[in-house]
């Protein structure tokens, strides 16, 4: 292993470079002594020197106090970005130090400074875009290197100055699962601890789901299945709503298990809360939905993020065998991290309010509750849009859905018309353009077939539908709002502006 003091010499050369932190910093030894100190320690992964040295280390460049900050010494090993509250400039470096690190013993040490300076680009932009730092002239070089195709070429040219700084350093992965990361697509980053000889197999479903078949070295002894679910809506109640979801996930199995009844466990998970339920019986074998091949069958839910379910299937024919804890350490450590870029919708219940967002743009939509609620068309529509949106309200008729898209695709209310309503698909009527401050609007309705409401006479029915466009800040969001009632269009159509007064459009 190199020395520690080579690390922290390459550290230093990119923190002055990129302007994070002074050329007076480095007369600070106790600065210098916490970067040798990390490497020094970097194969005791649970060594408590290794956390205390990260603590110094951010203490020294920021003036944190300990407290703030329980910084765990596999930020630097896998690349994580632990949930605390620092500074964006402590962000810069830890994400500086997870790049180089994990190519100097993951990936390939020739691209070690650049994998540091692409994690520091990535972190700027998000946090200068939303105003919490302010621009550093040194990062806006490597963004604009970067987007000349320059960036690798004078990273590399950099680090031929100084090679030994950027030497492999060599673990015993033996003492370590390895961290397999998988990018979901226009989402995040999928992680999953593979024990050493598990193979994992993936495969992505639209935008909402992504699923694992992950097998041991030792064949057919177990089997696991884990599968990621995007979902809009933040729970109010996680737990209530993870027991609902295991409870509702094997009862199908319950009545061929010995078990009488399904119990959930709380799972200590690495991030989130998590729950387990275990099924046993010969009788389980080969039965639907899941045509069990193992005797012992647990299945496992957790929520590595707000708008995120985990769940985990895990069939094996002893639970006290080693495939067993393994499959266990899976899914406790599994993890996502959602990207800033993200273009999966985010809907959160705020002050009355559902509060509509997708990271990637910098709008929100705020739709008064009232009485809507989630419609269940949401998880079939996001398939196809990861930005769709759908609320109902039975009392009064009315449905409101949309999604999030980008303003270069919108050019104005008539051409989206047109193209809407090509040869008059929707058998619209009484078609009409309005504008409401900000909000292009067209009116139409639509006649619907007569019914009868317990045994009376037939009710003659009309849907009044109000599309509704707003753009601003690159993005775009269509309003579509109906109300089917027997009323009178004019009545309906000003139903609908009433409840558009009420939306807002902010900023995030």
């Amino acid at each position: 292993m190199i020395a520690g003091a080579r690390h922290a010499q390459a550290i230093l050369l990119f923190l002055v470079f990129a302007g994070v932190i002074s050329a007076e910093a480095l007369k600070k030894d106790e600065l210098k002594a916490a970067l040798a100190d990390l490497t020094t320690n970097i194969e005791s992964v649970d060594n408590a020197g290794f956390e205390k040295a990260g603590r110094v280390l951010i203490n020294a460049l920021s003036d944190t106090t300990e407290s703030r900050l329980n910084y765990p010494a596999d930020c630097l090993v896998w690349g994580y970005s632990p949930r605390m509250d620092v500074k964006p400039t402590d962000i810069l470096v830890i994400a500086f130090m997870a790049g180089v690190t994990q190519e100097r013993v993951y990936g390939d040490p020739k691209q070690a400074l650049y994998r540091g300076w692409l994690n520091v680009a990535k972190y700027y932009q998000h946090y200068h875009a939303d105003g919490t730092m302010e621009k550093l002239k040194a990062v806006e070089k490597l963004l604009r290197m970067e987007k000349a195709g320059a960036l690798l070429a004078e990273a590399q040219k950099v680090q031929a100055l100084h090679p030994e700084l950027f030497d492999r350093i060599e673990l015993d992965l033996s003492k370590h699962d390895l961290l397999n990361e998988h990018q979901w697509e226009r989402c995040g980053t999928v992680s999953l601890p593979l024990p050493e000889g598990w193979s994992a197999v993936d495969k992505q479903y639209g935008q909402n789901t992504y699923t694992f078949l992950l097998t041991p070295k030792s064949g057919k002894k177990a089997e696991m299945t884990l599968v990621f679910l995007q979902h809009a809506m933040k729970s109010k109640d996680e737990i209530r709503d993870l027991t609902t979801r295991l409870e509702r996930g094997l009862s199908t199995l319950l009545a061929y298990s010995d078990e009488k009844k399904i119990t959930p466990l709380t799972l200590g998970m690495n991030r989130g809360v998590g729950l387990i339920g275990q099924l046993t019986g010969d009788a389980l074998i080969d039965k639907p939905p899941l045509e069990v091949k193992h005797r012992v069958v647990w299945m496992a839910v957790g929520a590595p993020d707000a708008h995120c379910t985990m769940m985990g299937i895990m069939q094996m024919d002893s639970p006290d065998s080693p495939e067993a804890a393994e499959m266990m350490g899976i899914f406790t450590k599994a993890g996502f991290r959602r990207s800033a870029q993200s273009e999966v919708l985010e809907i959160e219940e705020v002050n009355g309010c559902y509060v509509l967002a997708v990271p990637v743009a910098s709008l929100r939509l705020l739709i008064p509750r009232g009485e809507l609620i989630e419609g269940l068309d949401n998880a079939r529509n996001l398939r196809r849009s990861p930005r769709y949106f759908y609320f109902t309200d039975t009392r009064q008729g009315l449905q409101v859905s949309g999604w999030f898209e980008s303003d270069k695709d919108y050019k104005g209310a008539k051409d989206f018309w047109k193209t809407e309503n090509k040869g008059n698909r929707l058998n619209a009527r009484e078609v009409s353009f309005e504008q409401s401050g900000p909000w292009d609007l067209i009116f139409y309705e639509t006649a619907l077939p007569e019914i009868q409401l317990n045994g009376k006479q037939a009710v003659k029915l009309t849907s009044t539908t109000m599309r509704a466009e707003y753009t601003a800040a690159g993005t775009w969001i269509d309003l579509h709002c109906s109300i089917i009632a027997p009323n009178t269009s004019r009545d309906s159509r000003a139903t609908l502006r009433t409840f558009l007064q009420g939306v807002k459009v902010d900023g995030k």
